[in-house]
């Protein structure tokens, strides 16, 4: 069953990164939004634990059209770095799963077998 405790906690840090993912697309277009990164730190016991984190680069300037002046800063999301990030998270997502249920069929099996 510690396979399966890895596993989970695989699946949970991997849903984590696509929400955080999801919210920095959708800030996107908000000025002086900072995007949120997913800090992942192994567990002692096996796994991962996942954290939320913020981006501390800066956006692009936004300029006051009247006055020429600096009036703040655009989102510091790259789009492309959360499509990437979607992407990769997608796919340990999926590897996770799949061990699981090759564990859930491993545990049938011996099931089936003790009667």
């Amino acid at each position: 069953m510690k396979a399966s405790s890895i596993a989970l906690s695989g699946l949970q840090a991997q849903s984590l990164r696509l929400h955080a993912s999801a919210h920095n697309v959708a800030n996107v277009l908000t000025d002086d939004f900072k995007s949120q990164r997913i800090d992942l730190q192994a567990r002692a016991s096996g796994g991962v634990q996942a954290s939320v984190g913020q981006v501390d680069t800066d956006g692009p300037l936004r300029f006051d059209l009247g006055t020429g002046e600096v009036a703040g800063q655009h989102s510091n999301t790259d789009l492309l770095h959360e499509v990437v990030t979607q992407i990769t998270a997608q796919r340990a997502y999926e590897a996770n799963l799949a061990v699981i249920e090759s564990e859930m069929s491993r545990l049938d099996t011996l099931f089936d077998e003790i009667g």
